[in-house]
């Protein structure tokens, strides 16, 4: 007991980051409960047991029906097809996998599956397994997860009206093996994203990018087979009145301007170097992403490398225009 008493001081602050915590604590409680026995020290230990275990519903739980997935830890198997009208499996807790087993979920006017929530909920997530149609021609999204960390989702087909995965304010996402097609909008985007692999995804659309990296850090990979750096065979397609040709996947550069932390000229140039060395042709900017921070990066990089590369820029929003 002493031994579980002086881990839970010492890691309580990371139970909501790091699943491992709660099943290290669960363990050493079960231990504590063998020796103690049914003596008073052993109903104080089932006391813990339950407080710690009051939202835990097991290992694993069968499901055939949409909801909200709450148990942390727990891996849900969904046993059926599911559909809503609006979102289909909100997430609100910790290390939580929903594997679908090759079953659909089907949402309306929501998301098919949503971590919407402000902080840790999502943390440690993995989908896997999933055919996802989302049909709602307001939001539509098949996946949405806000300010998660270490975000799994692996070898699912998406079929969306608006976004097909929408990350924001993740860290180290592994996006892997997933075929998402969009009617409407981008198949994948990011808002905000440190580190993590995007590796062996097929992306489609019917009318916006392939895939849309808007301030995302360093650290990450983009990953398309084990022998090569980067994307694979970049896909244009003619932009503006003039139809100049740009790459399908455009690198948002509100990140370098410095307005969500610091980045420095050398980590900014790398992000720049490394986007047209995967073929990325399409920089977008502004004049407010850092105070023109960003435009100035973008200008030195133009001037130090020869190339195909296309700028969008937006004006106005400044304090002085």
């Amino acid at each position: 007991m002493k031994a579980f008493v002086e881990y839970s001081e010492d890691n309580y602050i990371r139970a909501l980051e790091d699943p491992t915590v709660l099943r290290t604590m669960r363990s050493m409680l079960a231990s504590a409960k063998s020796v103690a026995g049914d003596t008073i020290y052993g109903q104080r230990i089932d006391l813990l047991i339950g407080l710690m275990n009051s939202d835990f519903e097991g290992d694993e739980v069968n499901i055939n029906s949409c909801r909200t997935l709450d148990s942390p830890t727990t891996t849900y198997k969904l046993t059926s097809d599911v559909s809503s009208t609006g979102t289909c499996f909100n997430i609100n807790h910790v290390g939580i996998t929903l594997d679908c087993q090759g079953h659909t979920i089907t949402s309306g006017d929501g998301r098919g599956i949503a971590e919407l929530y402000w902080y840790t909920n999502g943390n440690a997530l993995t989908i896997k397994n999933c055919n996802i149609v989302s049909t709602g021609s307001t939001i539509g999204r098949g996946i949405e997860i806000h300010y998660a960390n270490d975000v799994k989702i692996e070898n699912s087909n998406i079929t969306a009206a608006n976004t097909g995965i929408w990350l924001v304010n993740n860290g180290n996402p592994n996006i892997t093996n997933n075929r998402i097609i969009s009617s409407s909008s981008t198949p994948l985007s990011t808002q905000t994203v440190y580190g993590g692999y995007i590796h062996k995804n097929n992306l489609t659309s019917n009318s916006d990018w392939g895939m849309y990296l808007h301030s995302f850090l360093e650290g990450y990979r983009l990953i398309d087979t084990p022998k090569r750096h980067g994307v694979q065979n970049m896909n244009t397609r003619p932009f503006g009145p003039d139809r100049r040709l740009v790459s399908e996947v455009g690198l948002g550069t509100w990140q370098i301007g410095g307005s969500w932390g610091t980045v420095d000229e050398k980590t900014a140039m790398g992000i720049l170097a490394a986007a047209a060395e995967e073929g990325i042709t399409f920089f977008d900017t502004a004049d407010v992403y850092g105070d023109g921070r960003s435009e100035q990066f973008i200008g030195k990089f133009l001037r130090m490398h020869a190339g195909n590369l296309f700028v969008a820029t937006k004006l106005g929003r400044g304090s002085n225009p």
